[in-house]
């Protein structure tokens, strides 16, 4: 063989290479996560997250934190009685998945007619997630997708 053929097959070797290390640290970081259903448990024996009086999870609203220490939020809340004001609380999130400062993170917002409209949410160092520019029209599908922060706790 010349060289220039050794030379372009030793490049595709290495390529699918890196392609396989990519692919597995991938996988490897979402097999990491162990996902808590928020639904699954009771909130009266696990100090896990906490709806406020009035939210609950609409299907799953699940938490996880990796061993890198990153947080993840991943769902839909739904508020099932009562307005949704600015600032009001959605729920709690237990001390070890709270972050080591405020958060403000956007979210998609969709009402029972199914307008959807934007928001954010605030995280702050207690765990508590506020909802913000929620607005009048009774937005009350709040969709977490995959929030990632670090877990400071």
């Amino acid at each position: 063989m010349n060289y220039v053929k050794k030379r372009t097959i030793l490049n595709l070797l290495l390529c699918l290479c890196a392609a396989v290390i990519i692919a597995g640290c991938a996988l490897s970081a979402e097999s990491n996560l162990e996902w808590i259903d928020v639904n699954a448990y009771s909130l009266s024996t696990n100090p896990l997250p906490e709806f406020n009086a009035g939210w609950e999870a609409s299907g799953h609203l699940s938490v996880a934190k990796d061993r890198d220490g990153f947080v993840h939020i991943d769902g839909i809340a739904y508020r099932s009685s009562g307005d949704t004001g600015s600032g009001m609380q959605l729920l709690r999130l237990q001390e070890e998945y709270r972050p080591g400062v405020t958060l403000e993170i956007p979210v998609v917002l969709r009402n029972v007619a199914g307008t959807y409209s934007s928001g954010y949410v605030r995280i702050d160092i207690l765990g508590y997630i506020h909802g913000y520019e929620f607005g009048s029209a009774g937005y009350c599908y709040v969709y977490f997708s995959d929030i990632v922060f670090y877990g400071e706790n």
